[in-house]
């Protein structure tokens, strides 16, 4: 189980329960970070490699599902788990069709929680078996139309305040896009961009801006693209 995941990100505004939720991860064999809230949970998630994220829901500022999101634009690989002190009939009708991967309540133990983990990593290796046949099945299509999808899945323009930029588009996914790009912009800030190869085509999208650092920015859509 502990080579499934390279590290685990845990987020949560109680001291307690994120000291308490490391330390049996780590008792686990598994390599643990922490965040007090979501703005530090974003900001260590931009700046490191987690393939695994274990959030509080109702936190101050940034909720658990709004980390969700704004992690998915980024990796929408990665998977994450939202630990919550409400009901099930509850929080199932709040999470439906989120980026929310698994649900543990609280209060849970040791054993909860490893089985959790374990099951996730199951999962995963289920997941990347199933990739790994898609990508053979697909081994015969030709090389040219390899090469254009790879060409027109990185070049994306985009427009802010009335100026044209370019950037590479880096992950496109239902929750957003990760445009790689050298100017930062503010949170927030709408932009209309031209993503290609969407439906053999371009497509127009609008969305905002809900972070930027030295690498890019993430853009949650407005709509969804199909």
């Amino acid at each position: 189980m502990a080579a499934s995941f390279r590290h685990i990100l845990v987020v949560d505004d109680d001291d307690t329960m994120r000291n308490l939720v490391s330390d049996m991860l780590a008792k686990m064999g598994l390599n643990v970070s922490s965040a007090k809230n979501g703005e530090k949970g974003i900001d260590l998630f931009l700046n490191n490699n987690f393939d695994l994220v274990i959030t509080d829901f109702d936190m101050p500022g940034i909720d658990g599902l709004d980390l969700a999101g704004r992690i998915k634009i980024k990796s929408p690989q990665t998977w994450i788990v939202l630990m919550t002190g409400r009901q099930n009939w509850e929080i199932q009708a709040t999470i439906a069709d989120t980026t929310v991967d698994h649900t543990l309540f609280k209060p849970f133990g040791f054993v909860e929680l490893k089985d959790t983990i374990q099951k996730i990593s199951n999962l995963k290796e289920l997941n990347l078996l199933s990739n790994l046949g898609n990508s053979n099945s697909k081994a015969g299509r030709s090389d040219r139309r390899k090469e254009s999808r790879i060409c027109c899945s990185e070049a994306i323009y985009f427009t802010t305040k009335k100026r044209i930029h370019v950037g590479k588009l880096k992950n496109q996914s239902r929750y957003g896009l990760f445009i790689e790009a050298a100017n930062c912009f503010a949170e927030d800030e709408m932009i209309i961009a031209v993503v290609p190869c969407v439906n053999d085509g371009d497509t127009k999208c609008k969305g905002r801006i809900i972070w930027c650092n030295g690498q890019g920015f993430g853009v949650k859509l407005s709509e969804s693209l199909s």
